[in-house]
């Protein structure tokens, strides 16, 4: 397996804590959305909710 360098290391982080410190969850997922598109090279990206207690 291959390691992350310095550079990727420090983005995934600064990712992690720009969701961290939300003060809501009613931006959660957009904010997720935005984080995880700027570390990973893709054409979408989506998030999906599943709460289990309302099935």
């Amino acid at each position: 397996m291959e390691q992350l360098g310095v550079r990727d290391t420090k983005a995934l982080l600064d990712a992690i804590r720009a969701v961290s410190e939300l003060g809501d969850l009613d931006t959660y997922a957009r904010r997720v959305l935005r984080e995880v598109g700027s570390l990973v090279p893709s054409d979408y990206v989506s998030y999906n909710e599943v709460d289990p207690p309302r099935w």
